[in-house]
């Protein structure tokens, strides 16, 4: 019985060859004239920016009101955030690179895409782990707070790592105070710890920690103090509950940690296997850590891990120790790359058009069919051409003459 499906004749491999080189180039021709556009939500992202970069005038204005000096070396853009090399309250070493390269206001464009890819809108909130040791980070997330009318629930390691906020007179806690009296931010931590070492500072002198505990102090918070990180741990995720129980906001949405404070990262180990940014699910191994980091993870809320500068700065199109303060709105999250739709477009026609001749009907064949046709005629005079001749009209073969 005669199908009464249509099928196209069998198409040859030079043909698909053909079609296949014609729509790799339609594709690299489009992917090559990609345009940028703006990114969604830039608005929300520039207003996280500014109000970042607004954080970072005031720290250097009261740094300047209070006599102090601030180092073109470690402090190139000026910003008045970074912090000295050692001081009594330093807890570790740290790379210089990693805390100049956090000196740029549009980390908190890049924090607010992370909140909005977590699922987190605005109005939502949010509990919060931070350390003394990158202070501009700690600004950055307070930009995109703001600008999301997030409802932050925050417990503070006060000590920090070296070139952070680590001036015994100029705690991070005393920074967060300062900007909440000017009406910047519209939150402050509810509780701190020491941090350092097994979150309460082992291995610092008496005397630095009498410095950090006067700081807690002379900040109005309660201090958590603990006896091992576990109880640090069980301690902080109980402020979280009870804040977000006693909250008419809902429940908490993500998880933000900033910096590598034990109890929230559950040490240095362990800090480096969380990828930098947002932390949808984590791996067996490091949820065996314990930390508060793995046990919001635990409960299918997103953690977001503001650490490994470098990299998250490299992913976000950011400079690396920049000389200069970035300008507000310069990096990937303000802008998105989208290919030209009149090239897209004439491609696909292109490709469609191909496979309607080539494929869809028999004008290939046909057309295969008469090139062949064509050069077998030409072969045929070509083999004619080659033959001896008759002489005279065909009927006596040639004589030899001797």
């Amino acid at each position: 019985m005669k199908s009464v499906y249509w099928r196209p004749q069998k198409v040859s491999r030079r043909t698909l060859v053909v079609i296949s080189l014609a729509a790799l180039g339609a594709w690299a021709l489009v992917h090559g004239s990609q345009q940028l556009g703006s990114a969604e939500n830039d608005s929300i992202k520039l207003q996280a920016a500014s109000r970042t970069s607004e954080l970072f005038t005031a720290i250097r204005q009261i740094r300047l009101r209070r006599g102090d000096t601030i180092s073109p070396v470690l402090d190139p853009t000026g910003s008045g955030v970074m912090g000295e090399a050692m001081t009594q309250v330093t807890s570790r070493p740290a790379e210089l690179v990693d805390k100049q390269t956090t000196i740029n206001p549009n980390f908190a464009a890049a924090v607010v895409d992370m909140l909005l890819d977590a699922g987190v809108g605005p109005g939502d909130t949010i509990a919060v782990g931070w350390t003394g040791s990158m202070p501009a980070l700690n600004m950055a997330l307070c930009g995109a707070v703001e600008s999301l009318h997030l409802h932050p629930i925050v417990v503070a390691s006060v000590t920090s790592s070296q070139y952070g906020a680590n001036r015994p007179n100029l705690l991070w806690l005393d920074m967060e105070r300062e900007l909440h009296e000017r009406h910047l931010i519209s939150f402050r931590s509810q509780a701190a710890s020491i941090g350092g070492i097994a979150d309460r500072g082992l291995g610092m002198s008496p005397e630095a920690l009498e410095l950090v505990a006067a700081g807690i102090r002379r900040n109005g918070l309660p201090t958590i103090g603990t006896r091992s990180r576990a109880e640090s741990i069980d301690r902080r995720m109980r402020i979280y509950q009870a804040a977000a129980t006693d909250s008419s906001e809902g429940a908490i949405k993500a998880y933000v940690n900033v910096g590598g404070g034990v109890a929230s990262t559950g040490g240095s180990a362990a800090k480096r296997q969380y990828r930098p940014g947002l932390n949808r699910t984590l791996p067996q191994d490091v949820l065996q850590t314990d930390s508060v980091m793995a046990r919001f993870a635990a409960r299918g809320i997103p953690v977001l891990h503001l650490g490994h500068v470098r990299a998250l700065a490299r992913r976000y199109g950011f400079p690396l120790a920049p000389v200069e303060m970035p300008a507000v709105g310069c990096g990937r999250p303000f802008h998105r790359q989208a290919p030209s739709r009149p090239l897209a477009t004439a491609g696909l026609l292109l490709i469609l058009g191909l496979l309607q001749a080539f494929v869809l009907t028999d004008w290939s064949h046909r057309l295969e069919q008469r090139s062949h046709l064509l050069w077998q005629r030409s072969r045929g005079q070509q083999d004619r051409s080659c033959q001896p001749q008759l002489a005279g009209n065909g009927s006596e073969a040639p004589r030899l003459m001797v």
